[in-house]
């Protein structure tokens, strides 16, 4: 048996309790029907349209002259010129010969050996025994001689000098690297000024001028809001909002339960669905 106020629909389906209630779109959405009878209405409006805006003269942008000015040329470093250090080296001392030394010759007599004179002495010879005749030979007695040597006269002599000749060459020395003499210069002496810079002229402005016009863009109308089968129409041209449709049954048969449908808001429109 159907409610006051509510549609029969013939069916053995009892009536919703929860999933009631207004839900209003200012933005499409989805709006969802639970498993169950239901009764929806559907108000609202469409979007809000947009006015005739008239077209505008375009004019070319100004852009205005600048200034001129001669390049900078920076000042430069002026350097007192580097003279490099120069090596040193021992002086050379060349070698030398040598000679051994000279010893030189003498000469003389040699010294006399004087002679000398005397007497040899005697020998004894001795006597001996005679064992087969037992008897005894007396010994001989030799007296000695008398002798004299003669003197030996000193002979003169004459030893020739030696030495002084070459015995050899000392080595040269020196000539060797010593040190190096630190370079002077290549510090800075002083700067060249700057030049430039300064102004030269102006170049002229340009633009400013008439370019062309915008056309006008005409009105247009708002667009409709839909939801659950029901149109709700967008406003005329102009930029008004559009009037509130009053709320209209939703057909049950064309939009069952248990099922989810969409809803389209353009800008400006707005969409009220009540259930119970």
């Amino acid at each position: 048996m159907a409610g006051p106020g509510k549609p029969s629909f013939g069916l053995q389906k009892t009536w919703r309790a929860s999933g009631t209630g207004t839900q209003t779109f200012n933005a499409a959405g989805n709006y969802p029907i639970p498993y169950g009878r239901y009764q929806i209405t559907v108000t609202g409006r469409g979007g809000t349209g947009t006015a005739a805006i008239p077209g505008n003269a375009n004019y070319n942008p100004v852009v205005p002259g600048n200034a001129n000015y001669n390049p900078y040329v920076p000042g430069n470093a002026n350097y007192n010129p580097y003279v490099p250090g120069n090596a040193n080296y021992n002086p050379v001392v060349p070698g030398n010969a040598y000679y051994n030394p000279y010893t030189p010759g003498n000469s003389g007599v040699n010294p006399s050996t004087p002679g000398n004179s005397g007497t040899n002495p005697g020998t004894y010879q001795p006597g001996n025994y005679n064992f087969v005749y037992d008897d005894t030979y007396p010994g001989t007695y030799t007296p000695g001689n008398p002798f004299t040597n003669p003197s030996t006269p000193g002979n003169p002599f004459s030893n020739p000098g030696s030495g002084g000749n070459f015995a050899g060459n000392n080595p040269p020395s020196g000539g060797n690297y010593a040190n190096t003499n630190p370079g002077s210069g290549g510090n800075v002496s002083g700067y060249n000024p700057g030049s430039g810079g300064n102004y030269a002229n102006t170049n002229p402005s340009s633009g400013g001028n008439y370019a062309n016009t915008n056309p006008t863009t005409p009105a247009v109308p708002g667009n409709a809001s839909t939801a659950l089968g029901v149109t709700l129409p967008g406003s005329n041209s102009g930029g008004s909002p559009a009037p509130v449709t009053p709320a209209t049954l939703v057909s049950y048969y064309s939009y069952p339960d248990n099922a989810t449908y969409p809803v389209s808001v353009p800008s400006g429109g707005y969409v009220t669905i009540t259930s119970s």
